[in-house]
């Protein structure tokens, strides 16, 4: 069979990346996503930095440019860059182009809400002389620590309005009226009031959730309305029952 030059080259590329892959004494790997998408993009990146395509970038340009993909850095700055690096003249549209397929591939494009600080520390280090790979790094870093800072952030903020709501649902539940599922004073049995009547439910030793209708949330006993396997079901059962004639006498 005839195989175009170009083809025997993406094939012989790829057929030696799935074949160091597959050849792991570890099979675990073979169903990891992460390890599968680091695969799939070394395979993008081999054929793009080989490929006739690209023929103009090799992997000193492309790992300037990789390196720049979330960044700010100006597209005349990187031009000037990358045309000092060995390898053909670069045009504004070369280096655009190439840039906007490595964040495609990689997944990282500038936010605009680091823009301000990425923008800071190039004109601070352009000031003082260092060089755009240095700086590239050292923005880099800037945005990880600003997006795990952010990220922290969000997740205080998150649990500060669940441990809110709570307390909101606790408060409403203690002061008699229809309320979601909620502990009592840190209790594990959780209960809800609908209709004015309260339930509680109890997560027995076999993983069942054990539903009651009870007088009140402090109550010994209660009558037993049915055992569920999730909280859902429950939940479904205490719609229906809440609005019949009541358990209690």
């Amino acid at each position: 069979m005839n195989i175009d030059p170009l083809h025997q080259h993406r094939i012989s590329v790829i057929r030696n990346l799935v074949g160091d892959y597959v050849r792991s004494p570890s099979l675990a790997h073979l169903r990891s996503a992460h390890a599968l998408d680091k695969l799939a993009s070394e395979i993008i990146r081999r054929l793009d930095v080989g490929s006739p395509l690209w023929i103009k970038w090799n992997d000193v340009r492309d790992e300037l440019a990789r390196a720049s993909c979330p960044c700010w850095i100006p597209a005349p700055m990187l031009v000037i860059a990358l045309n000092a690096l060995p390898g053909p003249k670069l045009t504004a549209t070369d280096v655009t182009s190439r840039i906007e397929v490595l964040q495609e591939e990689l997944g990282e494009w500038p936010r605009d809400h680091l823009r301000s600080g990425c923008e800071a520390i190039l004109k601070e280090e352009i000031e003082a002389g260092t060089e755009l790979m240095a700086i590239l790094y050292r923005i880099r870093s800037h945005i990880d620590q600003e997006e795990a800072r952010l990220h922290e952030e969000r997740e205080r903020a998150y649990r500060e309005r669940t441990a809110a709501e709570r307390a909101r649902i606790e408060a409403r539940f203690l002061a008699g009226a229809d309320s979601k599922w909620t502990p009592v004073a840190g209790s594990k049995t959780v209960y809800c009031r609908m209709n004015g009547r309260v339930f509680r439910l109890v997560r027995t030793v076999d993983g069942k959730q054990e539903l009651e209708r009870v007088a009140s949330y402090n109550s010994d006993t209660g009558i037993l309305v049915g055992r569920y396997a999730r909280r859902g079901d429950a939940t479904a059962a205490v719609r229906e029952v809440a609005y019949k004639p009541d358990f209690l006498p």
